[in-house]
C-alpha cells in the first residue's frame, strides 16, 4: 500500500485447485489483475485449455506463477490425468505470448 493515500501498490489474484483455474480465468474477464497465481490448478478442466488458446486477455499480467505437484496426473481419472501436460502447454502458451512466466512442479 501507498503509505500517502492508502492505494494499493499492485492488485493480484491467486487461487488453489478450483480457484486457481478461476484465477486464469478472471484474466479473461477483467483487467484489474497485474499478476496471477494458479497454485496446483484445475488446468484438467474440460476445454479449458482450448479456452485458453483461443480468447485473448483483458490485460497480460505482468507476471504469471504456474506451479503444480508433481503426483497430480498419476490417476485413472481422464480427467484429471491431463492436468500436468494442459498445465504445461499452458505455461508455453503463455511464455510465446511474451508473458513473464515461472512455472515450478
Amino acid at each position: 500500500m501507498d503509505q500517502n493515500n492508502g492505494t494499493p501498490s499492485h492488485i493480484s489474484i491467486a487461487g488453489y485447485s478450483l480457484a486457481g483455474l478461476f484465477a486464469l480465468y478472471a484474466l479473461y474477464h477483467t483487467d484489474v489483475f497485474e499478476c496471477a497465481a494458479s497454485i496446483s490448478g484445475s488446468l484438467w478442466f474440460p476445454d479449458f485449455k482450448e479456452y485458453v488458446f483461443s480468447h485473448e486477455m483483458r490485460r497480460k499480467p505482468e507476471k504469471l506463477y504456474l506451479s503444480l505437484g508433481d503426483k497430480e496426473a498419476r490417476t485413472r481419472n481422464q480427467y484429471l490425468k491431463v492436468v500436468r501436460e494442459n498445465t504445461e502447454n499452458i505455461a508455453g502458451h503463455f511464455r510465446e505470448a511474451g508473458m513473464n512466466v515461472t512455472f515450478e512442479l
